[in-house]
């Protein structure tokens, strides 16, 4: 006799229908008997697939705010728009901020110029306490050679104590003359009016050097606002023209499109089943036509309640999307048990 072969899943449905038929008969006969059994069918046993629900999503974002105050000068893109890398999406006014650099150099230039000239004068000051030094050591050296000569003519009688007092008092008085130039030399006001005003340009440099820094984002060209992604979409985009913004404020959030995955929850009795690397086609609602193939990449570790079921969150790749799947879109979910 010719007989066709059975497929694995027609088998698996066959034995559905004789398990339900052979429930139905034992509940018929217990029913005679007064008796009611419910006996739990495991349906992950005839079936090779777990179903959950999902929405489509991106791994990366960039979320849009300035270190400075601004104004929106022409929005250029609408929100939703999608763009592309270096694409402008708004033009700023940065007005008030360059007034404040603008104010900020001129009191660097300033306090540069002071200390050029501090430095100059104190130059001119030491030159000249350097040439009296030297000429009081001269002299000094002479007046002790004086001393020491009168010393020797009061050891031999040629002359009195008081001539040799004399001589003393004039080296002592040139031996405290050079220590004062020398103290003069190594202590000057001049000194410490310089290190006050080079500590002053030091900090306005640093003041000067973070203002600049505000503007060094990888989504600033100049006065624009730029798409950071080869593919991306702009999202809360909530500004008009003419709108101040303030520092640290959110403008706006970039999506990159090159990064869908698909975020569904799985209820708790299946997720024994779902494995990292479980295949995954997944059906979009928008056109229930097309299909995409991925793999569960991210299993959460904790369960949540939602709409009075407990379901465990996992993340799924999409290995064939294309331009028609967008962010948000709902889909069907069908996670492959081995």
């Amino acid at each position: 006799m010719n007989m066709k072969k059975l497929h694995s899943g027609e088998m698996k449905k066959i034995g559905l229908v004789l398990a339900l038929f052979a429930t139905l008969m034992l509940t018929a006969c217990d029913s005679a008997n007064g008796e009611t059994e419910v006996e739990e069918v495991d349906l992950s046993v005839v079936s090779h697939q777990v179903e959950a629900f999902g929405r489509v999503n991106v791994s990366e974002e960039m979320s849009v705010s300035l270190d400075v105050s601004a104004r929106v000068a022409e929005m250029l893109v609408k929100d939703g728009q999608q763009v592309t890398a270096g694409e402008p999406v708004l033009a700023l006014d940065l007005t008030e901020y360059q007034h404040q650099a603008a104010e900020l150099r001129a009191e660097l230039d300033v306090a540069q110029a002071e200390v050029r000239a501090q430095a100059a004068e104190l130059g001119q000051e030491t030159d000249r306490l350097a040439q009296d030094l030297a000429f009081a050591e001269e002299e000094l050296a002479q007046s002790q050679k004086d001393l020491e000569a009168r010393l020797a003519l009061q050891e031999a009688g040629a002359i009195a104590q008081e001539e040799v007092d004399r001589y003393l008092r004039e080296a002592a008085s040139r031996e405290k003359h050079v220590q004062d130039l020398s103290l003069r030399l190594n202590q000057q006001s001049g000194i410490q009016q310089l290190n006050i005003g080079r500590e002053k340009v030091a900090a306005l440099e640093g003041s000067l050097q973070r203002m600049e820094e505000r503007l060094n984002q990888i989504f600033l060209d100049e006065n624009h606002i730029v798409c950071p992604y080869d593919r991306g979409a702009v999202v809360d985009l909530e500004l008009n023209e003419g709108d101040r913004v303030d520092a640290s404020q959110r403008l706006l959030q970039f999506i990159n499109l090159d990064t869908l995955v698909v975020e569904a929850d799985v209820l708790e009795e299946f997720i024994r089943d779902v494995n990292i690397g479980s295949k995954v086609t997944l059906v979009p609602a928008a056109d229930r036509s097309r299909s995409y193939q991925g793999k569960v990449t991210a299993i959460a570790d904790t369960a949540f309640v939602v709409n009075n079921e407990t379901v465990v969150p996992v993340t799924i790749s999409i290995e064939n999307a294309d331009d028609f799947l967008r962010p948000n879109f709902n889909v069907d979910v069908f996670i492959d048990i081995p």
